[in-house]
Order: C-alpha cells, then structure tokens, then sequence
C-alpha cells in the first residue's frame, strides 16, 4: 500500500539524513520492493552515497553507474559520485563523466565540481580551485563546492584559506561534517591540536560511524 511505502521512504530519509548508513541501506534493501530499488533514481543515489559514507566503494560505484543509466541527465548527488571516482583514481571515468555533464549541464555546480575534481586528481591545485570557485559562484550556497575548494587549498599548504572556506561551507550547512574534519587537518597542520580534536569531535558527532573520522 502507498501508506505504507511512503512511511518507509520517511524512515530511510531519517536514518540517512543523520548519517545512519548501515540502517538507511538495511531499510533501503528490505522494506522496499525490489522494482522500486533497483529502477527508482532516487534509491540509487542513496544506495550510491550511503555505501561512499561507509568507504565501500566499490558498492557505491555499482549504484551511481546504475543511476547513470536510469538517468543520465541527474545531476543532483552527481558530485557525491565524482568524489568517488577521485577516491578511485578513476581519471577516464571521471573525464567521460565531466565531459558529457559539461555537454548537458554545463550551468550547474555539480557539473563545475566534477571538473574540478578531475584536474585534483591530475594534481592541478589552481585549476581545481578555478571550478569548484566557478561552482559556488553558481550557487553561493552549495557547502560542498566550498568544501572542495578548501580541500585544494588545504593541499597548496594555504591553510588560512582553506580554514576560510571550510567555515563558508559550515555556514551553508551546518552538518557538513567534511567541513569539521577539514578544519580539524588544518589545525593539525598548525600544530593546534586541541582546537583540533575539538573539530574531529564536531564532525563524528554529526557522522558517528564514518571510519575515517574514527
């Protein structure tokens, strides 16, 4: 029944939306009917960013390749799935996966994301920042593309700048846990170990199983 299939949609939403991945993907793969799972976009991107939250990512990837081929004009979540192709070292993916959303969607700052998460991999710290600035001029509260760019920075030892843009992307959205950890390694970097535990503390509050913050 429809009651019961929008209550379980609610209950998956919860759980993910508070970082309970094991249990939003559990709720995912038994509450739902499988035609619904597996032909659903919105259920594949879940699955695909729920597995990335748990560093599988080889699961993730099966997920955000059946999302591409169920609707290959998504964008939303589509920057979730470049990072993941980053993690993987996945230059031709990445590079197939940039060029068609530029083709298609070239206004949207997923689309910028991607590219700029394909010049990171290649090492290109100053034209990754270029896009992922080119993403959030786009949409000035997109908390991920600030994210990104403090990762880049953070990279070219700017720390200050990083911080800056770390603290943008928590103003956009303040359970952006990417955000704590980042300003958490730039303390580090510092030397500010205190202020340091005090940020990963901040973000495994937000994200409690995320193996790398543990």
């Amino acid at each position: 029944p429809l009651q019961e299939l929008m209550f379980n949609f609610a209950r998956i939403l919860k759980a993910s939306s508070q970082f309970d991945s094991y249990r939003a993907i559990r709720l995912l793969e038994s509450q739902l009917p499988p035609h619904i799972n597996s032909r659903m976009p919105w259920c594949q991107a879940q699955l695909g960013k729920l597995h990335f939250e748990i560093v599988n990512y080889e699961m993730s990837l099966q997920h955000f390749s059946n999302l591409r081929q169920l609707q290959p004009t998504r964008v939303e979540d589509i920057e979730i799935f470049s990072t993941l192709l980053w993690h993987l070292h996945d230059k031709v993916k990445l590079s197939h996966l940039a060029n068609e959303l530029i083709e298609i969607l070239p206004n949207k700052p997923q689309t910028w994301c991607c590219l700029g998460n394909l010049f990171s991999l290649q090492r290109d710290h100053e034209e990754a920042i270029k896009y992922f600035e080119k993403a959030t001029g786009l949409d000035p509260t997109f908390a991920y593309g600030y994210t990104l760019q403090a990762h880049e920075h953070s990279s070219n030892d700017s720390v200050d700048t990083a911080k800056n843009c770390y603290r943008k992307a928590i103003a956009c959205n303040p359970q952006h846990y990417n955000a704590y950890y980042g300003l958490g390694m730039c303390c580090m970097k510092l030397g500010q170990y205190e202020e340091a535990l005090l940020f990963f503390e901040k973000a495994r509050n937000i994200n409690p199983v995320n193996v790398i913050l543990i």
